[in-house]
């Protein structure tokens, strides 16, 4: 390490699942915590708010109802006992500081506790807390999203193949915080730089990365651009150039000019956070 990462501490809060994509979000914070000598926040809890959530039912269903949300919790119990064991076993087999963030009810407030004191939230494309269902993204992901205080890293199910960064870049303002975050926060500095800029024409394009790779290359960054120029939609093109070059994560902002709120809950973003080609580095 050189000295300015003797310097630096990366402090990480993971959201703690049984699925493949959660267990892959906790070794990625890990990995940050081991080797930014950070700290690991694991956050596990139970969604009462979606267990216990009143429903009309119809005559006769009350009793199958009842059931249902009794397993559930019993699911959320068990589950929440085991990730607390794992992730306490897998920080002190690595060494790393940690403790648990644990709620019963909503997730966001938990959530957004462990973010106050953190600078990046770790989680699975599928993590949630509500026993055996599983979905992806998760509603918990999501709504973590819409406020989002920290950056956020949204793992797969798989490890990554590659070890460079894929940065895409519209040259919006949520794109400009996100790049901004993911330089200063020191994460893969020894990594090369893929930017992708995706466009109709390739001027637009090369004047983007253009305008992306001096800003990196003032920052110490060793960059390779990639102007597409295509008709397809941005989400299909980064997942061509994912699936090609196979990196390490790809840093995205909000990728589009539409407006935050349609961008984060549909289109491209959602489109990649809900099947992640690689760990996914996002923030507005």
């Amino acid at each position: 390490m050189n000295d300015r990462d003797n310097r630096r501490v990366l402090d990480v809060a993971v959201l703690l699942g049984v699925t493949g994509a959660s267990r892959m979000a906790r070794e990625f914070a890990l990995d940050i915590a081991a080797g930014e000598k950070g700290r690991a926040l694991g956050v596990t809890g139970i969604d009462l708010a979606f267990i216990d959530k009143p429903e009309p039912v119809p005559p006769g269903a009350m009793d199958f109802r009842v059931r249902g949300q009794a397993t559930l919790r019993h699911q959320a119990v068990a589950i929440k006992r085991q990730v607390t064991t794992e992730f306490a076993d897998a920080c002190r087999q690595r060494g790393v500081e940690h403790e648990i963030v644990a709620f019963d009810g909503e997730p966001g407030p938990a959530l957004v506790k462990a973010a106050a004191v953190t600078d990046f939230l770790v989680t699975g494309c599928d993590t949630g807390f509500r026993g055996a269902i599983q979905e992806s993204p998760s509603e918990c992901v999501e709504d973590y999203l819409r406020e989002m205080p920290r950056p956020a890293l949204i793992t797969p199910e798989s490890k990554a193949e590659g070890r460079d960064v894929l940065i895409a870049y519209d040259a919006s303002l949520p794109a400009m915080r996100t790049i901004q975050n993911f330089v200063f926060s020191g994460l893969f500095d020894d990594r090369r730089v893929l930017t992708v800029a995706v466009c109709e024409t390739r001027a637009e394009a090369d004047g983007r990365l253009d305008e992306l790779g001096r800003y990196l290359a003032r920052h110490g960054r060793v960059v390779e651009p990639h102007p597409i120029v295509t008709s397809v939609s941005a989400g299909e093109a980064l997942r061509l150039v994912a699936s090609d070059r196979k990196p390490a994560l790809m840093v995205l902002g909000a990728f589009g000019h539409r407006g935050i709120k349609e961008v984060f809950l549909g289109s491209t973003t959602t489109d990649l956070v809900a099947a992640p080609p690689c760990p996914l580095f996002l923030y507005r």
